[in-house]
Parts: C-alpha cells; structure tokens; sequence
C-alpha cells in the first residue's frame, strides 16, 4: 500500500482472506433513486434527520414521500412529502429532517426499532433505525445513553481469528447461529461488546440492533 494509507496486521492471525464474505445485490433502478441512506437522529429535538443520496439524470425538482413505521407492528406513526429542488441538493446528498412525538427509546433493555420508507415516483427505499443517543460526559468520565449515564458490560469478539480455525464452516454467515451466540451474551446480563481488529458481516450489526446490545468497532490495526 502507498505510504499515505494506513495498513493493519494482527500478529495472532496467520493470514487475511481475500475475497467477498459478506451479502452482495444486484439492483436495477430508474432515475431518481435512492443510492443510500443515513439517519441520525435527535432525542433533544424530537427529529429524524436521514441524510439521502440520490442519482438523477436531471435537475427537475422530484417529489420524495416518506413514512415512519414501527418495525414490529407496521404501525405508521409518520407520513410526508417533500419537494427536493436543486438547491437544497448538494454532491447528490439531501438533508432531510422529520418531525417526530411519542416516540419509544432504543436501549439495550428496549431494543424498540422503526422504518423509514423513502420513496420517489420510480424508487424506494427501506431503512431500520432506533431513537437514541450515545455521547460522552468527559468531566465526569462517563459514556451517556439517552442523556442518561450507561454502564456497558461485555466482551471481545474477534470475528477475524475465527475465521482461521479449520470448524468454522459457515457459521459467521448463518443468522440462526449468530442469533443463538447473541442469546448467549444477554444471558450473561452483558448489553455490549467489540469488534477485536475487524467488523463482522453487517448481518451481525442489525441483529444486534434487535436483540439489544451495543458495539464498539474497534480500528483494524
């Protein structure tokens, strides 16, 4: 690698596969639709905002609809449109900010998710997400979930050592197996782990995302 990237090594690992391991789609799409999606929500401001990468082949102005939905029950709790013009598009990315009241907090002991449906008038778009923040109060050394301080038990997961030993088959690609690993975690009362030197497929991360419990993804160095 060139000098101006960093490149990473774990002296317990005999060698890095190459290779594609996780989920691959082939999506076949017409203009305007959505390339991606990143929400970010604000407990403090009752909002969603859901920054949303678009491909055009024009700059009309489109139309994008949206709806908030419960994940378990399909409850809509939120629907809207908006008119995205060119001026509040920037390298293709738009902000998008929706109002929302009486919502349920994603914790740990409440893993409580929503939807966001994006749509324009030839695409859309699904997205899962959690109403929660995680900052830190640096005068009193603590991590603060929802405002609140949190105390974050768990463990090292290293995803990547595992995948050396000759019985691994496909077990980090099976959900059941994942899921069953997850059990285990919250029957110990632990409510986070990280990612040793590495990320896991990302299928780990949603059902972490369901099951409660937090991640620290470690730098791969």
């Amino acid at each position: 690698l060139p000098d101006t990237l960093i490149s990473g090594a774990d002296f317990e690992k005999k060698t890095f596969f190459p290779g594609i391991f996780d989920d691959v789609r082939l999506l076949l799409k017409n203009p305007p639709y959505i390339e991606n999606v990143q929400i970010a929500t604000d407990i403090d401001k009752n909002a969603v905002r859901a920054y949303v990468e678009i491909k055009r082949n024009n700059k009309e102005p489109f139309k994008i609809n949206y709806q908030i939905i419960e994940h378990k029950s399909q409850k809509v709790v939120k629907t809207g449109s908006a008119i995205i013009s060119n001026d509040l598009v920037a390298k293709n990315i738009f902000k998008l900010e929706i109002p929302i009241e009486n919502y349920e907090l994603w914790s740990p002991e409440n893993p409580f998710l929503y939807d966001l449906k994006l749509a324009t008038n030839s695409d859309a778009e699904t997205t899962r997400f959690g109403m929660r923040s995680f900052t830190v109060d640096t005068e009193n050394k603590r991590f603060l979930l929802n405002n609140k301080p949190y105390f974050m038990l768990g463990t090292n997961v290293a995803t990547y050592r595992f995948f050396e030993d000759e019985n691994r088959g496909n077990l980090p690609w099976n959900e059941a197996w994942v899921r069953k690993l997850f059990t285990q975690f919250k029957s110990l009362n632990w409510n986070s782990f990280r990612f040793h030197v590495g990320p896991a497929p990302d299928f780990w991360y949603d059902l972490a995302d369901e099951m409660g419990l937090l991640i620290q993804d470690e730098y791969a160095v």
